[in-house]
């Protein structure tokens, strides 16, 4: 069950960083700040689950 949670949040991260790209690419200053911040998130998460992950395995 943990395995399978780490697993959504892992795809989770993947589709907020590609949020985030996509609002870096706007041209208004407050949404590329907000794309900065869900790809820092992202990557957090990411880093986070993975290494959890791997000891669980």
């Amino acid at each position: 069950m943990q395995v399978a949670l780490q697993l959504i949040s892992v795809i989770a991260a993947i589709i907020l960083i590609t949020f985030g790209v996509n609002n870096i690419s706007e041209p208004s200053n407050l949404k590329v700040w907000i794309g900065v911040a869900e790809i820092m998130l992202a990557i957090l998460v990411l880093y986070l689950s993975i290494k959890n992950l791997f000891k669980k395995l």
